[in-house]
């Protein structure tokens, strides 16, 4: 009867290693998660923002050149500094004196 006990306990090893599936997901399932995660909605899989950065595209700045986060005009006004112009009590844009010359009414 000894041997019988035996024979049964490496079969049921290997029936039980055979079923095993571990729960590392594969590359594809990883890939699968980074592309979701970028339209979610949510900060998730290694986003620096919402839905940008890290493994999506990157986050819009007011320093990326691009008019895209309701600024005023390409990367001023909206979230970003004020937008030069002939108003805004700084000396800029080629101005000869604050608000005046250059591009502005004469000083």
């Amino acid at each position: 009867m000894k041997s019988k006990k035996y024979l049964l306990l490496p079969c049921l090893v290997l029936l039980l290693i055979g079923c095993y599936e571990p729960d590392t997901p594969t590359l594809e399932e990883v890939q699968g998660i980074v592309e979701q995660s970028c339209t979610d909605g949510v900060l998730s899989g290694g986003e620096v923002e919402v839905d940008c950065g890290g493994p999506c595209p990157p986050c819009a700045t007011c320093a990326d050149g691009s008019l895209n986060q309701g600024e005023t005009f390409i990367d001023c006004g909206g979230p970003c500094p004020p937008c030069p112009g002939c108003a805004d009590g700084i000396q800029n844009q080629g101005e000869e004196g604050i608000d005046c010359g250059g591009p502005c009414p004469p000083c």
